[in-house]
């Protein structure tokens, strides 16, 4: 049986994760201008035409610090004019390239080119995943720089580069500047990042990158508040009690889900254990130690994150 060379063994690797893409962007820009903007992407696409109601309040509209997503749209709405499309074109491709991420972090954590692949594949099929890719807000641009970010905060647990840790501070930055949601991960960032370096050290410049990673957000909040009263995500009806309300809401999915999120709870609790055990003991400080233990806290990652995007 002839051996596959080396070399072609990377290309068909290549081949693969460009297959994968055009499958994404396939299936999340399937139908795109099939129908028309809903209520979330009117108001978007109202923060994009005039980036005063950023800082400004409306009748309808409250500010918001989340300004990343309105300024990117300036480009489509350029080309394309303000449409569905404009609006839609930019989560597609973010959603798409985020096999990249997550296929690079499970790369680091197993050791296998393959079981990156896997990742993304299922990643490409995620029915959740490529709905939110096709809506016009900015969730899974919120998710591609977590993802992002949490990759960074593997690589800088391996090398423990100044420069990994600078990209973990600027991709969490992007992604709370995206969607304030993702101050959810900010918080388990903060006390599950840690527990993955080696050194006094590399903790102080996990935590310097997670704290500098506030500014833009904190600048931002502050300047809406000094121009208007009333500041959305934190302050908007219904919205205001969902940080309070995240495992009231988190219940009610277990009710919905049935027997998966009974597994996925149970899963986090026993990750939990394992993680405060073994950071408590100093078990996790050799590499392997660590990238077996990053797999008990995917379950954490999941009870804590999905319900801010529910």
């Amino acid at each position: 049986m002839n051996e596959i060379h080396p070399s072609a063994s990377v290309r068909l690797r290549w081949a693969a994760w460009a297959a994968l893409f055009l499958a994404a962007v396939a299936l999340r820009a399937y139908r795109l201008t099939g129908f028309v903007l809903n209520q979330d992407e009117a108001h978007w696409l109202l923060y994009a035409l005039h980036k005063s109601l950023l800082f400004e309040p409306l009748k309808n509209s409250h500010p918001r610090p989340e300004m990343l997503f309105p300024v990117l749209l300036s480009l489509p709405i350029s080309l394309f004019g303000p449409n569905e499309l404009s609006m839609r074109v930019l989560c597609v491709l973010f959603g798409s390239a985020s096999i990249f991420p997550i296929g690079s972090f499970v790369r680091r954590i197993t050791g296998s080119p393959t079981a990156a692949l896997v990742a993304a594949a299922l990643l490409v099929v995620s029915p959740l995943h490529i709905y939110f890719s096709s809506q016009g807000i900015p969730d899974v641009m919120s998710l591609f720089f977590l993802l992002c970010a949490l990759t960074c905060l593997v690589r800088a647990g391996d090398t423990g580069a100044i420069v990994d840790f600078a990209l973990l501070g600027v991709c969490l930055g992007l992604a709370l500047i995206s969607k304030a949601n993702a101050l959810y991960f900010w918080f388990y960032l903060c006390v599950i990042g840690p527990l993955f370096l080696q050194g006094d050290r590399h903790k102080r410049m996990c935590l310097w990158a997670t704290a500098c990673a506030l500014i833009p957000l904190i600048v931002l909040t502050a300047v809406i508040k000094m121009r208007s009263p009333t500041l959305s995500f934190f302050q908007e009806p219904g919205v205001t009690t969902r940080f309070a309300l995240t495992f009231g809401k988190l219940g009610s999915e277990l009710f919905l889900f049935g027997s998966f999120f009974n597994v996925a709870i149970i899963a986090a609790i026993a990750g939990a254990f394992v993680l405060a055990y073994g950071g408590h003991n100093g078990l996790l400080e050799d590499r392997e130690s660590r990238r077996r233990a990053w797999l008990f806290s995917m379950p954490l990652v999941t009870l804590l994150v999905a319900p801010a995007f529910g």
